[in-house]
């Protein structure tokens, strides 16, 4: 039997940033559109890292999601410290990157932020740049969500 998760709700949703509010803000651009495979991480432009970022997440949630595991554990204090120590500007880059999984798992995003920052003991807001399709425009993820399946179908 799977394992239930520790907590369904956040003990507070989050809440949606203003662009003024987050350092070296660029709004939400197609990674699709950048052509950096191969390249390490550190030479990435930012729009390469969000979907670095975003893609390692959300395969290591799906991960422990297939071993019966809560999703959310892949965000803990120990990852976010070593996430730090290898690109200081992360907690720049997080309420992108927590949006557009938000998008991918089909949570709403000020929920989902929420779960991660109690996780991190961290306060991340909802980036409100990224658009609720962002992973099918970028092609960062192969299948569309089943609801979107139904809606093309029906006659």
């Amino acid at each position: 039997m799977r394992k239930q998760p520790e907590r369904l709700y956040p003990t507070r949703p989050a809440r949606t940033m203003d662009a003024s509010e987050i350092p070296g803000f660029e709004p939400w651009c197609d990674p699709g559109a950048d052509h950096q495979a191969g390249r390490p991480y550190g030479e990435l432009s930012r729009e390469g890292r969000v979907r670095f970022l975003v893609m390692s997440l959300h395969m290591q949630m799906r991960w422990r999601g297939e071993d019966g595991q809560d999703e959310l554990q892949v965000f803990g204090p120990a990852g976010h410290v070593q996430a730090r120590a290898s690109d200081p500007d992360v907690d720049a880059l997080l309420p992108t990157v927590l949006t557009a999984l938000a998008y991918c798992w089909n949570i709403q995003p000020a929920v989902f932020v929420g779960l991660v920052n109690d996780k991190l003991g961290a306060d991340f807001g909802v980036d409100p740049t990224v658009p609720q399709d962002c992973y099918h425009r970028a092609g960062m993820l192969s299948g569309t969500p089943l609801a979107n399946h139904w809606l093309r179908t029906r006659p």
